[in-house]
């Protein structure tokens, strides 16, 4: 964990620690979020670092209740 001050414009400085395990670069898009009173910053991916990430997902995969059928079938079980 690391401690920042806020200047009296409100600004933060990130770390040096936290910029190059985060991979952070002057003029970078980041969000900022505030969760149950803890702010995080999300890092904006690039769309060639998130090749890969859904390989296990395909076209019969079921994203929502809604996707489910109607009726299940469930085999008897002896």
């Amino acid at each position: 964990m690391e401690q920042v001050v806020v200047s009296s414009d409100y600004r933060i400085e990130i770390p040096d620690s936290l910029r190059s395990e985060m991979h952070i670069k002057p003029g970078q898009s980041v969000f900022l979020v505030n969760e149950n009173g803890i702010i995080k910053i999300i890092t904006k991916n690039k769309l060639l670092n998130l090749f890969g990430i859904a390989k296990d997902v395909g076209p019969s995969f079921i994203r929502d209740e809604k996707d489910l059928p109607s009726v299940i079938y469930m085999p008897k079980l002896n």
